[in-house]
């Protein structure tokens, strides 16, 4: 109450000063934000900037409760309760070794797919698109063979590039993390849907002008 009050007084008063609080899962944080974070620290060094490494559930209901101001997750996890802007579009693509027989195919089956280690995301609410992955599988009657389970991309990358398998993943092309590996990324968006990353909000927020202003960083990175 006293923060919001505070804020209150400063919005009056023409003054972009007051608490701005972010909560966004690991990979979009170490990724995405940190150039938008300079800049808007720059820009508004008085702000009381607090930033939240949570997975995409706990970001969801850190929004729902009012515990921070902007959530940033998955579209398709994101409820119909709360609003939500598009950031970046997400693509499911299968990561290879360079020169790796299926880096050369237009449109991979999920037959091709099989003949190869697999490394996925865990089985777990967080990544959707593996639970998509293996249904297709299973109703293809197409057995598989996990190698190894990671939550983060760059480890899985990592195994690719040492050639233990193939991996899937959602990922926002165009990152220089991924124009620095020796990997070649083949779209899947012919199996599975494409997603995007979303800045999530309650219904009822009133958005500061200091939290607009964030906004208007984001969406211009």
């Amino acid at each position: 109450m006293h923060d919001h009050l505070t804020e209150d007084i400063a919005e009056h008063k023409g003054l972009k000063k007051g608490r701005l609080r972010v909560a966004a899962p690991f990979t979009t944080l170490y990724h995405l934000l940190p150039a938008v974070i300079e800049r808007y620290t720059q820009r508004l060094p008085w702000v009381e900037l607090s930033l939240l490494d949570r997975p995409q559930r706990e970001v969801i209901e850190l929004v729902k409760k009012g515990d921070v101001d902007f959530g940033i997750a998955l579209e398709s996890r994101i409820p119909a309760e709360l609003n939500k802007q598009r950031w970046k579009k997400v693509e499911p693509t299968l990561l290879t070794p360079r020169e790796h027989s299926l880096s050369k195919l237009k449109k991979i089956s999920l037959e091709e797919i099989v003949q190869n280690p697999l490394i996925l995301p865990p089985k777990s609410g967080e990544f959707p698109h593996r639970t998509k992955l293996e249904e297709l599988f299973r109703e293809r009657g197409l057995n598989y063979f996990v190698i190894m389970e990671s939550s983060n991309v760059e480890l899985s990358a990592l195994y690719v590039e040492k050639g233990l398998g193939v991996s899937f993943a959602s990922i926002v092309k165009g990152l220089p993390v991924f124009r620095e590996k020796k990997l070649s990324y083949v779209s899947l968006d012919h199996l599975i849907s494409t997603d995007h990353i979303c800045v999530t909000t309650r219904k009822n927020k009133i958005i500061r002008s200091f939290q607009e202003t964030f906004l208007e960083i984001l969406f211009s990175s």
